[in-house]
């Protein structure tokens, strides 16, 4: 599916969707719970579809019926033959650590996208504590042989937190503690926060020390009932239309989350943005915007859509300490920078970071989205500045975390057409 985007005025009010991490999660405590946990409001799109199915793999009861999600853990993990995990990261990062709680053989995988992102540091943790996982060159496809047991493990805190959440969800089950070293500072931070919060609502506990985590074992989850909150690394598009292009406000959005990409609200101030967060809604103008510094370190998912408001502000925007993005689906760094660049943005990528100069008139393009929902919604937000029609190529990608992106810009005004 192609889409045109167009200068636009936007005003209104629309809501955040489901948190996309969040709903993640809730399956992922539930599967691993001997009884029913309900979710109510959860997230349906590409990549939750994958964890749900993931569970029904593991053995899970999993139902859908209006706004919420019925799951009933099984007594026992069931070894599945095989999991398709399509483009989720979380999906497949996560199934590999509880697949190691199997007999196994199991063989996870995912599309191309997928196929080219490594798990070595997960991997190895997991052999450390017993379990065999081979693959070819480190990404999937990789088959698991389990069971693991308790023990020391370590890995780099500064590739992906997932791996972290992995271990987090795994190592209660086994019949010892787990001990797990950090090599280097852990980086998004929130994500792991968000694990276990989740984690202590099916009272299970782990505990951060000096040189990682003391995962105790073995736990049994228990039951429990989740609500998901609204979606800040989504409503960031939002967000940053109503900075460029209107006056928007996006509801469902908690002012006390622990959602990291909450930071939107504030790194939109320190653009000059005139935004105003009461209740559960946020109230976003637009105005003259300046220039800042964004460290990503724990917010890299913000990188693209805060690129696209750099280029209206005034100054050179400095983004730094993203240099995990070029593992994402796509290079994140250069695929933003040469995509906005297409549309007339001044960008310079450092190896981890960019630097972009603005403000800079915009025109419309043909923009390729690499099949990466972040390029996406970036270059549609830059759309709505940009002179003339942009064009974006398979926007179908979108569906991945924020299915009805275009749909809620349309709502607020934006000018948009299916081609």
């Amino acid at each position: 599916m192609n889409v045109v985007v167009r200068k636009s005025m936007l005003h209104g009010t629309v809501r955040a969707p489901p948190s996309k991490s969040h709903t993640h999660r809730a399956l992922i405590a539930a599967l691993l719970s001997r009884g029913t946990s309900t979710i109510e409001g959860p997230l349906s799109c590409d990549d939750t579809l994958r964890t749900m199915g993931m569970c029904r793999s593991f053995g899970a009861k999993v139902t859908h019926g209006g706004d919420r999600l019925v799951v009933t853990g099984p007594a026992t993990l069931e070894t599945p033959e095989r999991i398709e995990c399509g483009g989720s990261g979380t999906t497949l990062r996560i199934a590999t650590a509880i697949a190691a709680l199997t007999p196994g053989p199991v063989t996870l995988d995912g599309d191309d996208t997928l196929r080219k992102r490594p798990l070595t540091d997960l991997t190895r943790a997991l052999e450390a504590l017993g379990a065999k996982c081979s693959s070819s060159g480190g990404c999937p496809p990789i088959t698991v042989e389990g069971p693991m047991r308790g023990g020391t493990t370590s890995m780099s805190g500064s590739t992906s937190s997932q791996y972290v959440s992995a271990l987090l969800f795994a190592c209660p089950c086994l019949d010892a503690p787990t001990r797990l070293c950090l090599t280097s500072p852990l980086v998004s931070r929130p994500y792991v926060e968000m694990t276990r919060t989740v984690l202590e609502r099916h009272q299970v506990s782990s505990s951060e020390t000096d040189e990682g985590f003391h995962i105790p074992a073995p736990q049994r989850y228990r039951p429990a009932d989740h609500v998901i909150e609204g979606d800040y690394s989504s409503a960031a598009t939002l967000l940053a239309a109503g900075a460029l292009a209107g006056d928007v406000r996006v509801t469902s959005l908690h002012r006390d989350s622990i959602q990291g990409d909450a930071r939107i609200v504030g790194l939109l101030k320190h653009f000059g943005a005139r935004i105003k967060h009461h209740d559960d809604t946020c109230h976003i103008r637009k105005g003259p915007l300046g220039a800042t510094v964004i460290d990503a370190t724990h917010v890299p998912d913000l990188v693209p859509v805060c690129a696209a408001v750099a280029t209206q502000a005034r100054g050179v925007t400095r983004i730094l300490n993203a240099g995990r993005l070029r593992h994402k689906e796509s290079d994140r760094l250069e695929t933003t920078a040469r995509e906005l660049a297409e549309m007339g943005a001044h960008i310079d990528v450092t190896d981890d970071g960019m630097n972009v100069t603005g403000p800079t008139p915009l025109h419309g393009a043909d923009i390729e989205t690499h099949n990466d929902h972040r390029i996406a919604m970036a270059a549609a937000v830059a759309a709505l500045v940009a002179e003339g029609d942009t064009i974006l190529h398979d926007a179908q990608c979108v569906e991945k975390s924020y299915p009805h992106v275009m749909r809620d810009l349309r709502t607020l005004g934006a000018d948009i057409d299916e081609l």
